[in-house]
C-alpha cells in the first residue's frame, strides 16, 4: 500500500490543479472521465507544490509592522519576515539554511548540499535576540572543494561560522577550510 501513497498523493494535486484551472467542477467530473479527456495533463513544475514551501501566510499578509522579537523565531518564520520586508518572495525552504549559534562551539553550524552553490544560496544565521540574512550570489563559489571542508560520509560543505568577534568574526572555522569571510555576504541585520 505504501508503494501507492506517491501516486495518490500526485492525483490528488492533479485534481487540486484541475479543479482550479477550471477543467473540472469537482471529483465527480473525474469518474465521469469523458468531460476531461481532451484536458491536456501537463503540468507545470511551479504548480505542484512542495509543503515544505509553505511560509506562515499570516506574516505575509500581515500589514503591521514585523513584530521585532526573534527569540524563539524559527527558519520559516525567519523566511517569511525577510521575504516581506524585502515584498519579493526570493527566499524559499530549498534555497535557504538556518543555524543558531552552537551550544559547545562558538560558531553557526551549517552542512548544506554541494549542488545548493550554483544557485543563490541564503543563510539566517541566529543570534539571541535577532538574526543575520546572507546571500551567496550564484558562481561565487563555482567549486566549493576549493574553498570548503566536504564531510567525507556525506560529501555536504560544512561551514562552521565563528560568532566570536575580532579577526574571526564571520570566518569558516571547520577543519582544512580556507577560512572565507562571510561578512561580505551580509545583506541585513534583523534585530
Amino acid at each position: 500500500m505504501s508503494d501507492f501513497i506517491p501516486y495518490i498523493i500526485i492525483f490528488a494535486l492533479l485534481i487540486v490543479v484541475l479543479i482550479q484551472n477550471n477543467k473540472i467542477k469537482d471529483l465527480n467530473d473525474v469518474l465521469d472521465n469523458s468531460k476531461i479527456k481532451d484536458v491536456d495533463l501537463e503540468i507545470e513544475e511551479e504548480e505542484i507544490f512542495d509543503e515544505k514551501e509553505i511560509v506562515d501566510e499570516n506574516i505575509l499578509n500581515d500589514p503591521r509592522p514585523i513584530d521585532r522579537d526573534f527569540t524563539h523565531i524559527s527558519k520559516t518564520d525567519a523566511i517569511a519576515i525577510i521575504n516581506k520586508d524585502q515584498n519579493k518572495y526570493s527566499l524559499t525552504t530549498r534555497n535557504t539554511r538556518f543555524s543558531n549559534i552552537n551550544t559547545t562551539v562558538p560558531v553557526w553550524w551549517f552542512d548544506i548540499p554541494i549542488e545548493l552553490f550554483k544557485n543563490d544560496l541564503h543563510l539566517i544565521l541566529k543570534k539571541k535576540s535577532s538574526f543575520y540574512w546572507l546571500c551567496i550570489p550564484r558562481g561565487t563559489f563555482e567549486f566549493p572543494q576549493n574553498s570548503f571542508y566536504i564531510r567525507p560520509d556525506n560529501g555536504k560543505v560544512q561551514l562552521r561560522i565563528s560568532t566570536e568577534s575580532g579577526l574571526y568574526f564571520m570566518r569558516d572555522k571547520a577543519p582544512g577550510c580556507k577560512g572565507v569571510g562571510f561578512e561580505k555576504y551580509i545583506i541585513k541585520e534583523f534585530k
